[in-house]
């Protein structure tokens, strides 16, 4: 008989799916262990104090310029919170939640390691004023955007309110604000 006129229990499907499950439990599994033992170094890269907190609790405190091996999820999410204080100082207006090469400049010099594993190299300062140029100029031009659009919705919603009590007026009703 060939496999395709089996039937799912002579293929034995169900075990084979079971196998599928619990691979991809054992993979889930040594991911969370990774990321409990794992280690990587954190620079704190800032000029001031810098907490690291895990839900709300401080589970360190690095002076300008310390070094400390830590856990890798304690580091990576440390270094975010680290990278959104760094530029945000630089500009208050910068969107440091989105990725740009001045963001990965910023991870690089807080986790060296992890910077070397994946290949990003820090800026020289003259790129990173570049860089810092370039996104100060597209953040404007979204603020931009968006400061035009408000008049125009302030408008249609106007143009809305005159509608309904248009259509109201119709039907022989009063609105509230007559």
């Amino acid at each position: 008989m060939s496999e395709e006129t089996l039937s799912p229990q002579e293929l034995n499907l169900e075990d084979v799916e079971q196998d599928i499950q619990k691979e991809e439990l054992d993979r889930i599994q040594k991911r969370e262990v990774e990321a409990t033992t794992k280690t990587t170094l954190f620079v704190n890269v800032d000029t001031e104090v810098y907490n690291l907190r895990i839900n709300g609790q401080i589970v360190r405190t690095l002076k300008p310029e310390e070094n400390a091996v830590l856990p890798l999820f304690v580091a990576t999410v440390g270094s975010k919170h680290l990278v959104d204080r760094i530029l945000k100082r630089k500009d208050e207006k910068l969107d440091t939640n989105r990725d740009s090469p001045l963001r990965r400049n910023v991870f690089a010099k807080i986790l060296p390691d992890l910077a070397e594993e994946r290949k990003i190299k820090p800026l020289t300062p003259e790129q990173e004023a570049i860089e810092l140029k370039k996104e100060v100029k597209r953040q404007g031009e979204v603020i931009k955007d968006f400061d035009q659009i408000d008049p125009k919705v302030a408008n249609l919603e106007k143009e809305v309110e005159k509608l309904k009590k248009e259509i109201l007026k119709n039907k022989g009703q009063k609105t509230t604000k007559e």
